[in-house]
């Protein structure tokens, strides 16, 4: 199985909280694809402790699944990374490698916790 097939689980939110804490940041940009972006799995364990867990809109969102499905990214992704650091995000949270690798390269100037590898 593919690491971006692999579900939200209640292990894989419970790691992704520890390196946010572990980073301090209160506040992150989680990119993936759609379903994990829209998972509550992940959103609930966060959101409790007290990180504003920032998704892109549903536009952006169905646009990252169909960039993801073609293997290609573009600059829409620094955008969204720009946006989310308007809005106070100190670090992006990635759950998925191809994304993972491209938002890495591209520094972007914010800290990217790369859990694509967390469920394998």
């Amino acid at each position: 199985m593919r690491v971006d097939d692999v579900p939200v689980t209640a292990s894989l939110a419970e790691h992704i909280k520890a390196e946010i804490d572990h980073g301090g940041w209160r506040r992150v940009l989680l990119l993936g694809t759609p379903e994990q972006m829209s998972d509550p799995m992940l959103r609930r364990p966060l959101a409790a402790s007290g990180i504003l867990l920032l998704v892109p809109g549903a536009a952006d969102r169905a646009w990252i699944g169909e960039e993801l499905s073609s293997g290609s990214m573009s600059e829409r992704i620094a955008d969204l990374v720009a946006h989310g650091v308007e809005h106070g995000v100190q670090a992006v949270v990635v759950t998925n490698e191809l994304l993972a690798g491209t938002v890495v390269a591209m520094n972007l100037g914010v800290p990217v916790l790369d859990a694509s590898s967390y469920g394998s």
